[in-house]
């Protein structure tokens, strides 16, 4: 039951914090520098939710608990690698020099 609250809020205060960081919408768009900069503080604030959901883990005495929640935090994990190879993948497109959207030609 403390997992499935634990989840609830998590679920319910990560868009709240994503909100927080998002630049105003009368504000230019944020620069492919800035928007990999965003990425990043967003994967770090997941990997502190991440490894509190590990900890809880430990917690757990009911093993269909403690089964769904590894598999919740290997989805998560899973997330955090596939944000981890794009923000590469930015890093890379950035320092060739092209800052064009994908698919577009100057």
């Amino acid at each position: 039951m403390k997992a499935t609250i634990a989840l609830i809020i998590l679920l319910t205060l990560t868009p709240i914090m994503r909100a927080q960081t998002a630049p105003p919408q009368a504000s230019p768009a944020p620069s492919e520098k800035q928007q990999i900069e965003l990425m990043k503080k967003d994967m770090e604030k997941i990997r502190f939710s991440l490894a509190q959901m590990k900890a809880n883990l430990l917690t757990l005495r009911d093993p269909n608990e403690v089964d769904r929640w590894r598999n919740n935090a290997d989805m998560w994990e899973a997330m955090i690698d596939q944000m981890d190879h794009m923000v590469q993948l930015m890093e890379a497109r950035a320092s060739s020099g092209n800052n064009l959207p994908a698919g577009k030609k100057p």
